[in-house]
């Protein structure tokens, strides 16, 4: 069974394969926010005299409205340093895409809202919508999304005339691609792993799957029963690469990657 095996993962520590961003780079004052007087930011971005590095390169933060407002600890509710925007919406693209994303959305203590966040794919295809997410200060409501390849997350206000908030944002993991015909010679592509991580490659029918144990216990797989197809060693740069030819008895089959030394699950695809 896959949780037997995927208990291995149990002798190796749990690396990052995200980026963490916390917004912490930025000086701006406790009790004070700051207009960057700019409606786009990213790794090379000077902004008041500041930068470039002022967040982790792989994603543009951007607001349909004037300027981008980096907020300090205790500004109307703020716990520590975060983003938000003067328009009503903050965009976070991922430059490549990514298949795991996380954040804490607050707003400030004297405006609550319902926040709307979409996820979008490549070519701006819409994946998820999520409406209603109630939040009053600045403590901090977690969402997440795995799935994808995600390429953007737009966070709308409803009730407020600026954007809701973001901070402890995380964003990575590997991505899984499968080209050919089926049957037929298949090239299986994974990329955005750790590097030299161990992956765990799945095969299965739609459905869900939690990983009960192990250093990856509570992981989330998309396909039901699984069927463990081998341990694969990611290069140095995260990507690993096999050319294979299944029986026609897979085809169909959906198949999912495991990054074991950071516990990430890839999007599934279809044999």
């Amino acid at each position: 069974m896959l949780q037997n095996l995927l208990i291995l993962g149990a002798l190796c520590a749990p690396l990052s394969a995200q980026t963490v961003e916390d917004f912490e780079t930025y000086p701006v004052a406790n009790g004070a926010g700051t207009p960057l007087g700019l409606s786009l930011l990213d790794h090379t971005t000077i902004a008041n005299g500041f930068g470039p590095n002022l967040v982790m390169p792989g994603c543009t933060y951007s607001t349909g409205g004037p300027f981008l407002q980096w907020n300090g600890n205790g500004f109307f509710g703020q716990t520590s340093r975060n983003l938000c925007g003067a328009g009503l919406d903050l965009v976070m693209q991922y430059d490549p895409p990514v298949t795991n994303v996380s954040f804490d959305i607050m707003v400030f203590n004297t405006a609550p809202d319902a926040v709307t966040v979409e996820v979008f794919g490549p070519g701006r295809v819409l994946l998820s919508t999520t409406t209603g997410i109630a939040v009053i200060d600045g403590t901090g409501v977690p969402f997440s999304y795995q799935g994808g390849p995600i390429a953007s997350v737009k966070i709308w206000a409803t009730q407020q005339p600026s954007s809701p908030i973001v901070d402890n944002h995380e964003y990575g993991g590997p991505n899984l691609s499968i080209t050919g015909a089926c049957p037929g010679g298949k090239t299986l592509t994974v990329t955005g792993a750790n590097a030299g991580a161990q992956l765990a490659i799945a095969h299965g029918n739609a459905g869900n799957f939690v990983i009960p144990s192990g250093s990856c216990a509570g992981a989330v797989l998309d396909i039901s029963a699984p069927t463990l197809a081998g341990f694969f060693n990611a290069d140095a740069n995260g990507n690993f690469s096999l050319n294979f030819n299944p029986p026609a008895g897979l085809c169909g089959r959906l198949v999912q990657v495991v990054d074991m030394s950071s516990c990430l699950v890839s999007q599934v695809a279809t044999l």
